[in-house]
């Protein structure tokens, strides 16, 4: 028996080539668009890191600005304790301790002491803000907590 190379053969010939060419095309765009999806989860991720640790700064410079407006000198005025606590924006290694807040600051932004309510058991009223950032470039963060509390 012989082979017979006919016309039809000749035909098909290369057409495995032209099939390899395609799915080596198409595989490699289904690996760039995984590999993008891979860098934007990436960059979710430390934003999400971020938020968490702009969260957790904003408690702690409310938890610092309510210790010191609440806890001030008898012959401080409320009004004196808000300015003071206005004045001071905590960052790493300035009143946030710990390697979780690096590249991160608490900045008051308002505190506001008035008269309580007449009727009211305490005498003064403080309303505080703070707002917390964290990160860097496209991975910064920003939350703010603001807090009502009676002395």
């Amino acid at each position: 028996m012989y082979l017979s190379t006919g016309a039809g053969t000749q035909r098909q010939q290369g057409s495995a080539l032209f099939i390899a060419v395609f799915v080596i095309v198409v595989m490699s765009s289904l690996a760039l668009v995984l590999l993008n999806n891979l860098r934007q989860e990436d960059s979710n991720l430390g934003l999400d890191v971020n938020q968490t640790r702009a969260l957790a700064v904003a408690n702690t410079g409310v938890e610092w600005a309510l210790a010191r407006v609440l806890n001030r000198n008898a012959s401080e005025s409320p009004a004196a304790a808000c300015s003071n606590v206005e004045a001071k924006a905590l960052a790493a290694g300035n009143g946030l301790v710990g390697d979780g807040f690096v590249n991160c600051t608490a900045t008051p932004i308002s505190c506001n002491a008035s008269d309580a309510a007449p009727g009211d058991a305490a005498a003064t009223r403080f309303l505080i803000s703070v707002e917390g950032n964290c990160g860097s470039g496209a991975a910064t963060a920003k939350e703010v907590i603001e807090v009502l509390a009676y002395d």
